[in-house]
């Protein structure tokens, strides 16, 4: 059994004692503000630390049992609609939960928040939410920026400065756009270990959301996937359920809810590529995350020339993108582009291949067709190699099979 106990807080952190029976936990864990806003974090429920845990109790198959007060309305939406929609990516596991007492609070916070990573997911929910056809009560009043496990996890001192080093560009968006920075970390990777952070990144998240339940009356998840392929599989990223998920997580003081969910990648960045501001801060790379396992040095040979690395994938598929739209050339100075040309056909040629089987690439493929983007030749025979290549080892399978 996975126990919660009251939160506590002092010097701007906020943290409540986790024990684990099973896994053999026993911390406390923590989410850090700056000080201005230690006046607003909630030490009245345990509704943070719920979130944050849920995950985890699924994972490891698990009750929780929380020593002090849950939402009300927290509690039941977990009971009637989060476990299911966690049920059916971890299937067979009941997880009970059990509360002290359960408390309708109402904080009255008017802040009105969104993530801001700025990648292509985020600047879209920014950019929708400030402008006058959002209404007024749902126009943004702050931005937030965590580090909760998306920098890595291998190396925390490393995750920490790439944390830092982000933040300081984060802020300078921010100013530009005439928004505050809300800033928090949090030891929770410490919990998840080595678990794929997309397993576990909506509790993270969410979680470290709730601890300011007294500020923000309103939060927007910023979606990864179109609403019509979201839909909860074994083990799954928490972000193809997203919008099943994050609204159930919703408190009495707190709305959550996932933005865009109409919009696919390709849509996003249309969006993002119309802002003047987007060709200064547009930061897609997975350089830090890469940077953290310790595992490809063409990263490290390019880490501090721009921006983004443009040799990762999603700086690659963001390229394409841009390309496709005919606004590559105004994003030089964040992206390599002459190494986006050099490899270009190579790439189509890897989105041609895997367009059936990953979303990213099928939905570059659609905006390759509908917008008349010429194909290299070149490209489309390289793509026919490739898914040969893949189909081989199931020939030999059910050639196996058949010999049996």
């Amino acid at each position: 059994m996975i126990r919660i106990s009251k939160p506590q807080v002092g010097g701007g952190k906020i943290y409540s004692h986790i024990t684990d029976e099973i896994e053999g936990l026993d911390l406390n864990l923590y989410y850090q503000v700056e000080l201005e806003y230690e006046q607003y974090l909630d030490t009245e429920s345990c509704d943070a630390f719920l979130v944050a845990m849920l995950t985890y109790a699924f994972i490891t198959k698990q009750s929780i049992q929380v020593d002090g007060a849950v939402s009300e309305k927290l509690y039941y939406n977990i009971q009637s609609h989060a476990k299911h929609v966690l049920g059916l990516s971890f299937p067979n596991t009941d997880v009970s939960i059990t509360a002290k007492e359960l408390v309708v609070t109402r904080h009255n916070g008017k802040g009105v928040a969104t993530g801001c990573s700025l990648g292509v997911d985020s600047l879209s929910t920014i950019y929708s939410h400030l402008y006058e056809d959002c209404p007024p009560s749902y126009r943004l009043t702050h931005l937030t920026y965590f580090n909760v496990g998306a920098m890595g996890h291998h190396d925390l001192e490393m995750a920490h400065q790439s944390y830092l080093n982000s933040l300081a560009t984060v802020r300078q968006f921010a100013k530009e756009m005439g928004l505050p920075v809300i800033t928090i970390e949090s030891n929770i990777s410490a919990i998840y270990g080595d678990r794929e952070y997309s397993t576990w990144v909506i509790s993270a998240n969410i979680g470290a959301v709730l601890i300011l339940q007294k500020l923000l009356g309103k939060y927007y998840f910023s979606s990864t996937y179109p609403l019509e392929t979201m839909m909860p599989n074994n083990g799954d990223d928490e972000e193809h359920y997203g919008t099943l998920l994050v609204h159930s997580l919703s408190t009495e003081s707190t709305e959550l809810s996932v933005s865009d969910v109409e919009k696919g990648r390709f849509d996003k960045t249309r969006v993002v590529a119309n802002n003047e501001l987007s060709k200064r801060y547009l930061y897609v790379c997975w350089k830090d995350i890469i940077l953290n396992t310790k595992s490809v040095k063409a990263i490290e040979d390019v880490k501090d020339k721009f921006l983004n690395c443009t040799r990762c994938d999603k700086c690659l598929r963001t390229c394409l993108a841009l390309d496709i739209l005919g606004k590559g050339e105004e994003f030089t100075t964040i992206f390599d582009w002459n190494y986006y040309k050099k490899t270009r056909t190579t790439y189509i040629a890897k989105v041609l291949a895997g367009r059936k089987e990953n979303y990213f690439y099928g939905d570059l493929y659609d905006a390759m067709m509908q917008n008349n983007y010429h194909i290299p030749f070149k490209a489309k025979a390289a793509s026919l190699v490739l898914r040969q290549k893949r189909l081989v080892p199931v020939v030999r399978y059910l050639y196996k099979l058949k010999r049996r």
